[in-house]
């Protein structure tokens, strides 16, 4: 008789499962379905809000509309640190860990990140605004806001933060320079279409996200 060959179990790699196939989706050879999905993926980290933050950092270097105490090296080596470094810093645990998907559904798992931030940004907007940098004084009291929106609206509905937060920096930029008004029919679309393709929210959440962040960045731009 001929000898059975045992069936080895699938691996955790070999089903996508491993640690380093958690927050994005597997591509197999010939899987058009997981092609598209990659790439809605990657559209999808690529429009996030805390790297187009630095865009604004460095138009407001570049162009400066209002340079305060801290002169322009100052206000953007500050700002990537604020905007940039200590949020990134509070998500690289939980994204080492696996706690951090494309949908993140976990309503918990998500306000947990909120607060912190607003927190953040609160300090930058007070630091800002002790030394007269107007144009960055605004992005943070916009996303402090934007963070506090999210906090309370997460109870009753997953409002998209991409559609907000890129909205707010288009406004924003908008304000001090008319060119990037494109940034409405480019980025904020961009943005929204990727989370949509992905099933992270739906049309509804991306809508007010949008139209929550537009309202936020007038109010900041008419306060700070």
């Amino acid at each position: 008789m001929k000898n059975k060959q045992r069936k080895q179990p699938a691996s955790k790699a070999s089903l996508g499962l491993g640690r380093a196939n958690r927050h994005k989706p597997s591509v197999h050879s010939g899987n058009k379905s997981a092609s598209r999905d990659l790439l809605y993926y990657r559209a999808s980290v690529a429009s996030h809000p805390l790297l187009w933050v630095l865009l604004a950092l460095f138009a407001f270097y570049f162009f400066p509309v209002g340079v305060g105490g801290l002169y322009r090296s100052g206000e953007l080596v500050a700002g990537v640190f604020l905007f940039a470094v200590l949020p990134f810093a509070l998500l690289y645990k939980p994204i080492k860990r696996g706690e951090i998907t494309v949908n993140l559904e976990n309503q918990e798992k998500r306000n947990k990140f909120f607060l912190p931030w607003a927190a953040i940004f609160a300090a930058a907007f007070a630091f800002y605004s002790y030394f007269n940098s107007t144009a960055h004084a605004e992005l943070a009291l916009a996303f402090f806001a934007s963070m506090v929106f999210l906090h309370f609206a997460n109870q009753l509905s997953k409002i998209s933060w991409h559609a907000m937060g890129t909205t707010i920096i288009s406004t924003i930029l908008s304000h001090y320079y008319p060119a990037a008004l494109v940034m409405f029919v480019t980025l904020v679309p961009f943005a929204c279409f990727a989370r949509l393709k992905l099933k992270a929210h739906t049309p509804f959440q991306l809508a007010c996200g949008a139209i929550a962040g537009a309202a936020i960045a007038l109010a900041a731009l008419a306060i700070a």
